[in-house]
């Protein structure tokens, strides 16, 4: 399948179990990834219809793979995942394009001049049924912080998917066990785990440090 070169080695959304419950550290990591059954796996599809350099109309299908999770808080569910997977700017696109196109050795006037058509069409799959696709759309991107929240076309699904809850991360402490549940490279729900390293505050904001492996993607 063909990707995003920007988003190809970049897609983390990563599902952290660091503002998770001190009972995790109880329970048996196996256990932990069983009951995650809300962590999802996104899948964007980009039509392009582009020009060359040369004037030649172009069309291209553009295809990333990412993570999100859902989880219910003040009685919703919301759907997150970063900004930046579902980021449809078509300078940036075109910018990738032409990059890739430089990489492959392709001629100067096979570049892309511009976008002329760009749609986009986004499923999710979660772990606790990976044969079953949900579609999506966005309803609120924060570039500045790469979050985004997405929404099921379908209101009824939402009786049909798993959520998880938020914690209270000002409760993290070192030493807490750390699940990472994501899609590195192409591997669907690929578990890794650590522990909590440090915790630190400045001018209120809070950063939490741990030797959980997170790969690009998870």
């Amino acid at each position: 399948m063909k990707s995003r070169p920007a988003l190809k080695l970049l897609l983390v959304a990563a599902l952290l179990f660091l503002i998770a419950k001190p009972a995790f550290s109880a329970k048996p990591l196996s256990e932990i990834y069983e009951q995650s059954k809300f962590a999802c796996f996104v899948e964007m599809n980009i039509e392009l219809l582009g020009e060359s350099i040369s004037g030649k109309l172009i069309h291209k299908t553009l295809y990333s793979h990412a993570s999100c999770f859902s989880v219910k808080h003040d009685s919703k569910i919301f759907i997150l995942t970063n900004a930046h997977v579902i980021s449809t700017d078509q300078e940036q696109i075109l910018n990738d394009m032409n990059n890739l196109l430089l990489l492959s050795g392709a001629k100067p006037n096979e570049r892309w001049k511009k976008i002329h058509d760009l749609k986009q069409s986004v499923g999710i799959y979660f772990k606790g049924d990976s044969s079953k696709s949900y579609e999506v759309i966005p309803v609120n991107i924060n570039v500045k912080k790469d979050l985004a929240i997405l929404k099921l076309k379908n209101e009824k699904a939402y009786k049909k998917i798993s959520y998880g809850k938020f914690g209270n991360s000002r409760k993290v402490r070192p030493g807490a066990l750390v699940a990472v549940i994501g899609n590195p490279s192409g591997f669907q729900f690929f578990l890794s785990h650590g522990y909590i390293g440090k915790v630190i505050y400045v001018d209120k904001n809070q950063s939490i440090y741990s030797d959980a492996i997170v790969s690009a993607g998870s």
